[in-house]
């Protein structure tokens, strides 16, 4: 990466260009623009189906309340794809995490016409639909599990079984030291076969053994079963998990301090039950599967996306494994926090792009299910700059539902907790594992249960703000965080936010902007002030031929409206607020349909 230095402010500049571009011009300079495919023009929206509409008044989101609610919420929005936590048949020991039948439904969600009748009035608006695939285990209600119990060929080796290492008296003793990523151990004692299980997440959701032929078959064939009902791709859950070292060494280990407590505890680094090199395999595979499927039948690309917390060099791998996909991008939750300044958000960025293999696309990543949301993580006064960053940036962008409207935590109290994972760590010091607070009901409008529910208690407890803070009000409203949703949208299918080059600037210690600009359009320019202050943003050196700039787009806490216009030289910015500026007024016409990718080459100073 190359850097300028200039009096007050750093440039970093990272041209992002497609194929057809220049390395050090503008892109597209005489040539046609290249087609993308639809999971490069598409915002994708992530759903967690007991929040989203309960249809029955049980207090849980189900099918039927997709159906009621979801395409035209996402069709309004101009989403292009959605797709589903799990919701597939489980006793919900991790609300769906935990799969008992791989082709059924949880009753508590629906059932297959249901899925269908979804399915079918989403591709009528021409959304497409993934699913949360969860491979690296089972529930251990599912039948493989009990027959593998059972001994039962072929299912006997299904799961990773380990003799005892020893006994303590009457005691097994585990094979080795391994935790699961709730921090209780990762192995479970059967007397029904005098072995121990492994399962890196709770003791009811036993590790599938993928050294097993039949296993990989059995799950090829889930994959194939979902493929004829016309899913559009999938969301793989924990892939790094699903090799194991056959060693079966100890994990090394280190002394910590938790959080509330006044003395060190040991804990137990997972290095051998992770992170095998044969899961890059195993994801090719998948695409091989997939693509299998795709040339027999519609010949329309499914796209994978790879869930893998994981060292960078270790996640960039995964865009090595076949076309239509990539994993995750979850820097902005990991790396980024209230006292972030705007270096630290160009270094996030600009390292994940900087990154990338030769062909990789980029995805922006700000909310999930399983971290405290933006809101409460970066601030509330942010949304709506956040919301033009991961949506604005070149690649795609992903909202997590609720993020549409700036959904905020929801304090829940321990005796309405749901999650395992902060019941495990009880009632002193749950609140700094749960991920309850994340997942409350999606707030529809001011009425019982925020609209969700007609039932006025639900799974999870609404977050009390949602008399003022609904969809319904907010699409209402002349400016609201879902209209400006809805605007950026719009935005980002113009030739310039699909196409275009990509340079990032900070102009000062919490002042960032980034110019998206192409051959024959008109350049724009996001500009987010992080500070608690007012501050003045001084344009001149981003935007060099322009001497005032035209308001795209201002976040519910500026001072400008749509249309206002700001000198380049000067201009004052609110506290949290961010802006989108045009040289030109632009014309919201949506790229061209996309049908090949597009390659992104190497940085260059503008």
């Amino acid at each position: 990466m190359k850097t300028s230095r200039n009096t007050g402010w750093l440039c970093w500049a990272v041209c992002i260009c497609s194929f057809v571009g220049v390395l050090g011009q503008d892109v597209g300079i005489g040539q046609d623009l290249p087609q993308l495919e639809w999971w490069q023009t598409s915002v994708f929206y992530h759903l967690y189906p007991r929040s989203f509409k309960d249809s029955n008044g049980d207090g849980v989101g189900d099918l039927k309340g997709m159906i009621e609610k979801l395409p035209e919420h996402l069709h309004d929005l101009g989403i292009g794809a959605v797709w589903l936590s799990p919701i597939f048949k489980s006793p919900m020991k991790d609300f769906g995490y935990d799969i008992a039948d791989y082709l059924t439904f949880e009753p508590v969600f629906g059932d297959l016409d249901d899925f269908d009748k979804l399915k079918e009035r989403l591709h009528a608006l021409g959304i497409k639909l993934l699913l949360d695939f969860v491979p690296n285990h089972t529930s251990d209600r599912h039948e493989w599990f009990q027959k593998s119990l059972a001994k039962l060929a072929p299912y006997d080796n299904f799961y990773v079984w380990r003799d005892p290492k020893g006994y303590n008296g009457s005691q097994p003793i585990p094979p080795n030291n391994w935790v699961n990523q709730f921090k209780g151990p990762a192995w479970t004692f059967a007397p029904q076969r005098n072995q121990f299980y492994l399962h890196n997440f709770l003791p009811e959701q036993p590790d599938l053994n993928y050294n097993s032929p039949d296993v990989q078959e059995a799950i090829n064939d889930v994959l194939r079963y979902w493929l004829k009902r016309g899913v559009d791709g999938f969301r793989i859950d924990a892939v790094p998990y699903l090799y194991e070292d056959t060693s079966f060494q100890d994990d090394p280990t280190e002394e910590v301090m938790l959080p509330g407590s006044t003395t060190p505890t040991i804990d137990v680094i997972t290095t051998y039950a992770r992170d095998r090199p044969q899961s890059y395999d195993q994801v090719r595979e998948w695409r091989r599967i997939i693509d299998e499927h795709s040339n027999k039948t519609d010949k329309q690309n499914k796209f994978m996306f790879i869930e893998a917390y994981a060292t960078l060099n270790q996640t960039m791998q995964f865009y090595d494994c076949g076309h239509d996909l990539m994993p995750f991008n979850f820097f902005l939750i990991t790396q980024l926090n209230t006292t972030s300044t705007a270096q630290q958000f160009v270094d996030v960025i600009e390292t994940w792009i900087n990154n990338m293999p030769e062909g990789g696309w980029p995805n922006w990543v700000l909310d999930n299910h399983d971290n405290p949301r933006s809101t409460t993580r970066l601030g509330p006064g942010l949304v709506d700059a956040l919301n033009a960053l991961i949506l604005l940036l070149p690649g795609t962008g992903l909202i997590y539902y609720g993020q549409e409207i700036g959904m905020e935590d929801t304090d829940v109290q321990w005796e309405d907790v749901q999650d395992p994972f902060g019941q495990n760590f009880g009632p002193v010091l749950f609140k700094k594992f749960y991920r309850d607070p994340e997942r409350s009901p999606l707030q529809w409008n001011n009425g019982v249960s925020a609209g969700f529910s007609s039932n006025p208690k639900t799974w999870l407890p609404v977050n009390p703000n949602f008399y003022y803070l609904n969809v319904e009000a907010q699409k209402k409203a002349e400016v609201s965080h879902y209209n400006i949703v809805k605007r950026l949208i719009q935005l980002r299918g113009t030739k310039v936010f699909q196409h275009g080059g990509f340079s990032m600037h900070v102009l000062g210690k919490y002042v960032l902007a980034f110019k998206r600009f192409l051959e024959n359009e008109p350049p724009c320019v996001v500009v987010i002030n992080l500070s608690p202050y007012q501050e003045v943003v001084d344009l001149s050196q981003v935007l060099t031929r322009e001497s005032s700039l035209s308001v795209h787009t201002a976040s519910v806490n500026s001072e400008y409206k749509i249309g206002n216009k700001v000198p380049t030289s000067g201009f004052p910015m609110r506290p949290k607020s961010s802006l989108v500026l045009t040289a030109t007024p632009i014309q919201m016409q949506q790229a061209s349909p996309s049908t090949n990718s597009a390659t992104w080459l190497s940085n260059t100073m503008l």
